[in-house]
């Protein structure tokens, strides 16, 4: 079902559990989310865990650039034969930045794919991406493709372009 045709929140729950300290979730009013909140982690809610009705559209899109073609080409073009993060680096030199973050890559259907320990960022390079490279744990190579932040209350007027050629993202 498209997203306009489905039946809106119209409950007041989630704003309920905003300023309820009991509840894990927050609203993000730059971004327009609420999300849920455990341990410093954040998901984005997308639907009224009360009444099932969407909650309202997010903005986020509009925070980031949407990447060239031709910029994402380049990218597969270089990485076309590397095997690991260490290829990466070989190719591009060091990362612009190195974050200390784990997490997970999931399957639909929950099954964890890989996880990593850190995220090699590469920002400078290109205009419109970033090169997100994760340090996996069990050895598989893998990285995506993002679109550069424009800053806090600079958003961009939305272009017709899919939300799958605003994010890329390669296994091997």
């Amino acid at each position: 079902m498209a997203r306009d045709n489905q039946r809106k929140c119209e409950c007041g729950m989630p704003e309920r559990w905003v300023v309820d300290p009991h509840f894990p979730v927050e609203f993000d009013r730059e971004m327009n989310e609420y999300h849920l909140v455990h341990k410093g982690a954040r998901a984005v809610m997308r639907y009224c865990f009360w009444c099932g009705g969407r909650l309202p559209a997010s903005k986020r899109g509009a925070f980031f650039t949407t990447p060239k073609k031709s910029e994402m080409a380049e990218v597969r073009s270089l990485l076309k034969g590397a095997k690991s993060h260490e290829d990466v680096v070989g190719v591009l030199g060091p990362p612009d930045k190195t974050v200390d973050l784990g997490g997970s890559s999931r399957k639909p259907n929950g099954e964890i794919l890989c996880r990593w320990r850190q995220q090699l960022l590469y920002s400078t390079r290109w205009k419109t991406l970033v090169l997100h490279v994760p340090v996996v744990i069990d050895g598989r190579f893998e990285y995506s493709i993002h679109g550069h932040y424009l800053g806090k209350n600079k958003p961009r007027k939305r272009s017709p372009v899919s939300r799958r050629a605003a994010k890329s993202r390669r296994r091997i």
